[in-house]
């Protein structure tokens, strides 16, 4: 039981920890401005470039959601197996580039890092996705929010929300900007 007990509070930490991690880099993107940001997105080259806004907006969108409610426990079960999940997503995205042999850099922090993408990368996201799991299997035990859900979930899903759409509308005027200024 002292050991299970541990373990609860060693993946609550971790579950923290990965909340505020993505928290940072949402802030980190939106700081960076669109140029930089739709540049990360095309360097994957998986989506075309008119799909490239709703990416952004979709990226940082989850990342703005998802860390704080990994933070405040909000839903802990549900939101650690759906960050587990885009964590994945992020690690396939890396892994792919890696296998074509693309060097790009991985846009998670935007201007703060110009991390290129490696497999240590791929690594890391894949171990926080375990991280995840593990503490949703377990029962996530501590919550700052426990009661108090629709508290957290209602304002950050409007703020959230209003964020996507004014991401993706302003990457998209963004884009069709430049393509009317190039020669």
């Amino acid at each position: 039981a002292e050991e299970e007990s541990r373990l609860g509070i060693v993946l609550a930490a971790a579950r923290i920890s990965i909340g505020g991690v993505l928290v940072l880099a949402a802030i980190a993107q939106r700081l960076s401005g669109f140029d930089r940001r739709l540049q990360a997105i095309e360097g994957y080259r998986l989506v075309p470039r008119r799909m490239q806004p709703l990416i952004l907006g979709l990226v940082t969108g989850a990342e703005m959601f998802l860390g704080p409610c990994l933070i405040t426990g909000v839903h802990p079960r549900a939101i650690n197996l759906i960050t587990a999940c885009y964590l994945l997503i992020l690690a396939g995205a890396m892994a792919q580039a890696l296998r074509q042999g693309i060097v790009t850099e991985c846009g998670c922090f935007g201007a703060l890092s110009a991390e290129r993408v490696r497999w240590r990368l791929v690594t890391r996201s894949i171990i926080l996705s375990a991280f995840l799991a593990a503490d949703a299997l377990l029962g996530a035990r501590w919550a700052l929010a426990s009661g108090h859900e629709t508290a957290v979930l209602v304002p950050l899903t409007i703020l959230t929300l209003g964020q996507f759409l004014f991401d993706v509308e302003s990457a998209r005027r963004h884009l069709a900007g430049n393509r009317a200024s190039l020669p």
